[in-house]
């Protein structure tokens, strides 16, 4: 299976956006995090923003994690 935004092939589990697309997890997290910055900073700006900063999160936390 693939995700329809990425193209990428999907390892794990596959998510559901609300759109009804197949999105793998990084894409997944990515479109929830621009909803949520959209609809809290107003605009196209903030949804960005939030989107690559929530991004670096994961990443670091999921170093962190690994290391224990």
């Amino acid at each position: 299976m693939r995700c329809e935004q990425c193209r990428q092939k999907i390892r794990g589990t596959a998510r559901t956006s609300i759109t009804g697309r197949t999105l793998c997890s990084r894409c997944a997290d990515r479109l929830t995090a621009a909803s949520v910055g959209g609809a809290v900073n107003g605009g196209v700006g903030g949804a960005v923003a939030t989107a690559g900063w929530f991004e670096r999160v994961k990443k670091f936390t999921r170093g962190r994690r690994s290391g224990s």
